[in-house]
């Protein structure tokens, strides 16, 4: 069977899929605030490193195209490319018939083909060092490298890796998995002066981060570290983070691992039990180091994705170990569960008759994350009617601001509002709620003192304005409360309030 044809195919009619999702869904809360990452790079943000950034500066050209489609291209191509390099780990570490069932398994995993493959995420970039450094590990530790080969391979790794950790920062864990192997399997690693070079190169390229964070009071460590920090010891989070895990990589992808793995240990013989050892070493520690932090708080489940998406290579191995011709059901289940998510989201965000969160008047959609991604352009459309009206019957001045407290729905109505209005938007708040708007205020040199502003609360959103900007007016009055429906039903409520002189 040509297995790099049907890799082709694969890549091609996946990446058709991932474009039409992209094309049909507004921004993501998360997503849309990485975009106002790209109007101004820095060497490190608020809450993350700028490889995001990059990406969707480069994806964008450089800011020119600013629709849904292009923000997200560069996680789209990151997909096609990673299951192009999880093919190409599998088959060098075993056959072409692996490496078809690994592209198959990345493909089938929500976190590896929508999560970070379709939205825009720090995630993202990082899955595509983070596989390539994969890429140079097996090359490295069972080919055949030597001399300057060895030597470049070595420091393209140590590259790798500081760029993976410069996209999101629990890419210098690859070095603690690569540590792990050699520590325990492969020892003779240790007398390789090289090693130690690339370690340093990791060293150099992730130093921007350390030199950001020494001159912002190490804001980003303080924020993150307040996340993960918490007091007695919490199941319940240890739970929810591991049935979180079980569905943003597939639960049926998540089964094909563990058979593979266990696959794998009884046909040994057949392929040298250290690959499968070097896989563990590399997939697992992220996992492990997750599930030991949500015993305190909680933490993401698409934090522990890289390590899935690694492991899925085990699970390919021990599968074609296991089954002499075709590819296994479990597989083409998986897949076809991915497909049925996939658009069923789709659906159901777009079209699902009502909301999914609280039903409380004054905080209709609460905790409903479909909203995240429906209806900002409608609002678009009112505020630019209220504006005319109000301007007509004086009562706001010319040229009015947006007024926020909080970074999320901040850059939703940045982004869907205040930019195709041309107003300026700030955010005025503690550094914890306002992020990275903390430095666009700053960049984008708008003095509101003495001018007027609207203020917009989404009801999944809800927070008291007059209270959040007590001070900060000479006078505020409620403008009007726009509802928004979805197939009909009533699924959210904008409370638009003008506010006067802000001072």
């Amino acid at each position: 069977m040509n297995y790099r044809l049907l890799l082709k195919r694969l890549v091609w009619t996946s990446t058709a899929i991932r474009l039409i999702i992209a094309a049909c869904l507004l921004l993501g809360t998360d997503e849309v605030y990485y975009y106002f990452y790209a109007e101004h790079l820095q060497w490190n943000y608020f809450d993350h490193p700028p490889g995001v950034a990059l990406l969707i500066r480069i994806f964008t050209f450089n800011g020119f195209f600013r629709d849904e489609v292009f923000i997200r291209l560069g996680s789209i191509v990151m997909a096609a490319l990673n299951t192009m390099l999880i093919f190409r780990i599998t088959a060098k570490l075993h056959n072409e018939r692996a490496g078809w069932f690994a592209a198959l398994l990345y493909t089938a995993s929500i976190y590896a083909s929508i999560i970070c493959g379709v939205f825009i995420l720090p995630d993202s970039p990082q899955c595509f060092f983070w596989m390539l450094s994969l890429y140079l590990m097996q090359q490295l530790f069972f080919g055949t490298p030597a001399g300057n080969q060895k030597r470049n391979q070595l420091l393209m790794l140590g590259l790798c890796i500081g760029v993976a950790t410069m996209c999101k920062v629990h890419g210098i864990l690859l070095w603690a998995g690569a540590g792990l192997y050699i520590l325990f399997f492969d020892r003779k690693w240790l007398k390789e002066p090289w090693l130690y070079v690339a370690a340093i190169v990791t060293a150099i390229v992730i130093s921007p981060i350390l030199i950001w964070n020494i001159n912002n009071d190490f804001i980003t460590y303080r924020f993150h570290s307040e996340r993960v920090e918490g007091g007695h010891l919490r199941w319940d989070t240890l739970g929810t983070e591991i049935a979180g895990e079980l569905f943003y990589n597939n639960p049926l992808a998540v089964l094909c691992t563990w058979l593979g793995c266990m696959a794998w240990f009884k046909r040994k013989q057949l392929v040298p039990i250290s690959k499968l050892k070097w896989l563990l070493c590399m997939g697992l520690p992220i996992i492990v180091v997750l599930w030991i932090l949500s015993l305190k708080n909680p933490v993401l489940p698409h934090w522990s994705g890289p390590g899935y998406m690694t492991l899925l290579i085990a699970a390919a191995i021990g599968l074609s170990l296991k089954n002499s011709n075709g590819t296994p059901i479990l597989i083409r289940s998986a897949v076809v569960l991915i497909v049925v998510i996939a658009f069923g989201g789709v659906l159901l965000i777009n079209f699902y008759p009502g909301t999914l969160g609280g039903k409380k008047e004054g905080r209709l959609g609460s905790n409903d994350f479909s909203l995240d991604m429906y209806g900002w352009k409608e609002v678009k459309r009112t505020m630019d009617s209220l504006y005319l009206s109000d301007k007509m019957h004086n009562r706001i001045s010319q040229d009015p601001f947006l007024l926020t407290n909080k970074w999320f729905p901040a850059s939703h109505l940045d982004y869907y509002v205040a930019q195709p209005l041309n107003w300026p938007l700030i955010a005025v708040g503690p550094l914890d709620d306002i992020h990275h708007y903390h430095w666009l205020n700053e960049y984008r040199h708008f003095d509101p003192r003495g001018k007027d502003a609207y203020i917009i609360v989404p009801s999944n959103f809800y927070y008291d304005a007059p209270g959040a900007f007590s001070g900060h007016y000479q006078a505020i009055d409620t403008a009007m409360t726009l509802p928004q429906y979805r197939s009909g039903a009533h699924v959210r409520d904008f409370y638009i309030l003008r506010l006067h002189k802000y001072e």
